[in-house]
């Protein structure tokens, strides 16, 4: 059922924007303390590890629930993103893709993003500054 998932995502995702298709990543499942040991993030909801095409989500994900989708969704725009060979100017500007996405897909089942991230710290996320501000 996850890989039927995911593959759909990835064509919803190229669709909305641009990215080319690729196959799906692998998926593992973490608790919230194991995925702040690898990230050092607090509250970080899921990751992508590109050098093992993994997809981190969390032990609780429900592919039932809109929210938990969009996380997914966000983390496979990752994966396309990584499996274009694109470059960023830097970490923020990657995510405003993911965001823009998780987003649309939120909106279109009558949600909103800032259920799970504020606009206040999704701008810090995805704004480029020079080396060692923040």
């Amino acid at each position: 059922l996850m890989e039927a998932l995911m593959q759909s995502l990835i064509i919803w995702i190229s669709v909305m924007t641009g990215l080319p298709p690729s196959p799906p990543p692998s998926v593992t499942y973490m608790t919230q303390p194991e995925m702040f040991e690898i990230t050092q993030v607090v509250g970080v909801a899921a990751f992508y590890d590109h050098n093992t095409e993994t997809v981190v989500l969390p032990k609780d994900f429900d592919q039932l629930k809109t929210l938990d989708i969009s996380i997914l969704v966000h983390e496979l725009v990752h994966h396309l993103q990584y499996r274009a060979g694109l470059d960023y100017e830097c970490y923020g500007a990657r995510e405003a893709l993911a965001y823009d996405t998780q987003e649309s897909y939120l909106e279109a089942a009558g949600l909103s993003l800032s259920l799970i991230i504020g606009p206040l710290l999704r701008m810090v996320i995805v704004t480029c500054r020079p080396e060692g501000t923040f």
